[in-house]
Formats: C-alpha cells, sequence, structure tokens
C-alpha cells in the first residue's frame, strides 16, 4: 500500500526459516517526464523485521536497481499551404506553414525552409524565423503535447518569372532531443504571366 510518501509498504509478511517471496511492482513514468530521457531512475527495496525484533546482519537489507529512462522520439506532423492557385510576376504571397507536434509529451523542433531565393523575394517570416539568403529557419519551436502552431513567410514573386516556370518550396521539421527524423511538406507552383491559370499539380 502507498503511504503517501512515494513508498511502498508491505505490511506482516511471515517468512519461515529460508524461505524467500517475490514481490512485484509494476511503475508508469508521466509522460510529462522527459527531462529524464536518456537518464537512469533509482528504486530501492527495504527490509526490516516486526514486533521489535533486531536484525543481526544490516548490510543485505537494502536492494537498489538503476533503472535506464529511454523515451520514444516524438513525432510531427507538417503541411504548408498559400491558399491560392495562381500568381503574377510581382505578386504578394504568403505560405503558412502548420506543425503538429502529435507526441503525447512536450518535445521541441527546428525547422528548415528551402526557400526559392531566385525566384521569389523574401520579405518576413513569423514567430522568430531568420532568413540567410537561402534558408528560412525557426529554432527551438517549444511545443506541448499534440500542440499545433501555425507559421507564415511573407515573400513576392520576382517581376522577371517566365511563363511556365515551376518553382519548388520544401519545407523539413527535425525533432530535437533525439534521432533525426523529418517530415517533408513540398509544394510545386507554375507560375504564368498571362492567363494566370496554373496550379499545384496534384500529388
Amino acid at each position: 500500500v502507498a503511504n503517501g510518501t512515494n513508498t511502498i509498504v508491505c505490511n506482516n509478511t511471515t517468512l519461515t526459516p529460508g524461505q524467500s517471496k517475490d514481490f512485484h511492482v509494476t511503475l508508469k513514468v508521466k509522460s510529462d517526464q522527459q527531462s529524464l530521457c536518456g537518464k537512469s531512475m533509482s528504486n530501492t527495496a527495504h527490509v526490516e523485521m516486526d514486533n521489535g525484533l533486531q536484525d543481526t546482519n544490516l548490510a543485505n537489507n537494502d536492494s537498489t536497481v538503476p533503472i535506464p529512462v529511454v523515451c520514444p522520439p516524438p513525432t510531427f506532423t507538417i503541411s504548408k499551404t498559400d491558399n491560392r492557385t495562381t500568381i503574377r510576376p510581382g505578386d504578394r504571397d504568403t505560405y503558412e506553414i502548420t506543425v503538429t507536434n502529435t507526441s503525447p509529451f512536450a518535445a521541441s523542433a527546428t525547422l528548415n525552409d528551402q526557400f526559392p531565393a531566385n525566384q521569389l523575394a523574401f520579405q518576413s517570416a513569423s514567430n522568430g524565423g531568420r532568413f540567410d539568403g537561402s534558408t528560412i529557419t525557426w529554432n527551438n519551436l517549444n511545443f506541448q503535447p499534440r500542440e499545433t502552431k501555425t507559421l507564415t513567410v511573407q515573400a513576392q514573386a520576382h517581376t522577371d518569372l517566365m511563363d511556365g516556370m515551376v518553382i519548388l518550396n520544401a519545407v523539413q521539421v527535425v525533432n530535437h532531443g533525439q534521432e533525426r527524423r523529418t517530415v517533408n511538406s513540398d509544394k510545386h507552383r507554375r507560375y504564368r504571366r498571362s492567363p494566370i491559370r496554373s496550379q499545384f499539380p496534384r500529388e
């Protein structure tokens, strides 16, 4: 019986001389304890005599077992849209990137958007996104369990885009604290000067 002090007590256990008895305890690490990932927990069992009797050898009355904590890698989903199918050279465009932490625990991630700077002019990125001339990066985004974040990128189509050009814009999410696992979202856009009737090919 747990007595409210993080101790499980088994009372009034009677053993005959030379007898052994096994006790099985099942524990579950809380899902919000991701700070324990990669570390070790210790569980100690202690035995003592009842009825005021004295054990003549106390050196073997405790046993501690280390338990390594292995956490599953967090999982994410990602999608991107600009909610339009056509654009003219020089038009402004807003991309929406939706990222969801599908894990039952908090996690952090980095997003990398391979921005086609030779065809689009970068203007701004929400949530602290930084543009280095070719890639927009969101570092150390923190997500609560099941949380969804929507990021936006403001851009403008170059005025010299040729009819029928295809622009590839890919975004990637990389998990932190675990092995590298990524999810890609690719959007293809065909730009035309006239008529403006192009669209994302179906995938």
